[in-house]
Parts: C-alpha cells; structure tokens; sequence
C-alpha cells in the first residue's frame, strides 16, 4: 500500500520543442489594464492573482482592484490561446500586447527584457 500524498504531485517538465498551449489574458480595472498569461487554466492563474492581492496589495494592479472595489467589479477575457515551445516564446508574445509607458497600463514590469 502507497503512503498517501502529502503535497500535489510535481507536473512532468515538458519536452523540449514540443508546442504547449498557452493563454495569455487582460484584466480591465476601470479605464486600466494587466495584461497576463498562463501555461495552466486562466481559473488557476486568477486564484494565484486573488491570493497574491492579499500578500502585495501596495503592487499596482492590486491597488487599482481594491481602489475600484474589488475583484467583481473587472472584468477578465481571454485575449489569444496559441501553442508555444519556449517560456522565451510565450513571454514575447504577451509582451507585444502592453505597453509599460501607456498610463492605463498596471503591468509593473515586462513580460521579457528589452
């Protein structure tokens, strides 16, 4: 008889060069935005999103959340699913969609250097 698990199960690292999907999702906070994306479901990434609100609530994008009101008054879509091979890959692709200079923008720094 196996022990039982006492922590969740390690994902099995991905095979290099092998395409994964990826989701890559815009929070809007009034007139604001975060841009994000996940290699897991968008419901995993918004509950990593809702328990880091409560441990770094001075970050921009949490302090707009809670400065509007809260989680239910944004609104969350899914801006593009596609395959990647490279975290390098997914990152640039999320990069291209903010802008850090952009006033509205609350990503507080880029997805990828440069």
């Amino acid at each position: 008889m196996e022990p039982p698990l006492t922590q969740a199960p390690q994902p099995l690292n991905r095979i290099p060069n092998v395409p994964a999907t990826a989701i890559i999702y815009k929070i809007t906070i009034g007139t604001k935005y975060y841009i994000g994306s996940t290699k897991g479901s968008l419901s995993a990434r918004l509950l990593t999103h809702y328990k880091k609100a409560k441990l770094f609530p001075e970050r921009k994008v949490y302090k707009a959340i809670s400065e509007l009101g809260g989680w239910h008054r944004c609104s969350i879509e899914v801006i593009k699913t596609f395959s990647y091979t490279t975290k390098e890959a997914l990152l640039l692709e999320e990069k291209v969609l903010f802008n850090l200079s952009d006033p509205l923008c609350l990503n507080s720094i880029s997805a990828i250097g440069g």
